[in-house]
């Protein structure tokens, strides 16, 4: 019995408890009025019903154990259980710290491009200013201005904040470069 499985005993314990139902079902006296009224061996069927309740308390028994066992045998389950979970995570640890150290490393990374970006960014508006300012004051032809467009990328993956840094307003726009210009 102390090597059953929780589901081994649990299943027995429901075998035993359909057999004691079948048994508690039946109706020793009606049995014996029967056979007495047909004349039957009554000794024969005395001795097959105490046998039956020999059966059924041995059962009784038996359940009692079962149940006795049930919690030491659950526990044994699941320190099985735990010593499986502990050693499928034993590797986590190590994967986790790399994956993080990777991620910190590429969000420097990120931060250096990006600031190559927002650099870029405030250059062409300054010049783009600057030659608005030229145009206006010496009457240079308009398409003078032409080359200064914001630059964007369709490749990046994520959107570009918006950010208020007063080099992304252009005084020919409403407060926006009018014009972009694909670098993909």
């Amino acid at each position: 019995m102390n090597n059953l499985t929780p589901q081994q005993i649990r299943t027995r314990l429901s075998e035993i408890a359909a057999a004691q139902a079948a048994h508690d079902a039946r109706d020793f006296d009606a049995e014996l009025k029967t056979v007495m009224q047909d004349g039957g061996d009554v000794d024969a069927l005395e001795e097959a019903q105490l046998e039956a309740e020999r059966q059924s308390r041995r059962l009784r028994v038996e359940a009692q154990a079962l149940e006795a066992s049930l919690p030491d045998a659950e526990r044994a389950e699941a320190l099985v259980e735990v010593a499986e979970l502990k050693s499928a995570m034993a590797g986590h640890v190590e994967k986790y710290r790399n994956a993080a150290h990777a991620i910190v490393e590429l969000r420097e990374q990120l931060r250096q491009h990006q600031a190559v970006l927002d650099t870029i960014a405030v250059e062409r508006t300054t010049a783009y200013a600057r030659v608005e300012s030229l145009i206006k004051k010496f009457g240079l032809p308009p398409d003078s201005a032409s080359p200064f467009t914001r630059l964007v990328s369709k490749r990046l993956d994520t959107p570009q904040p918006k950010r208020d840094n007063g080099f992304d307003r252009a005084p020919w726009s409403g407060g926006h470069m009018a014009n972009t210009q694909d670098v993909d």
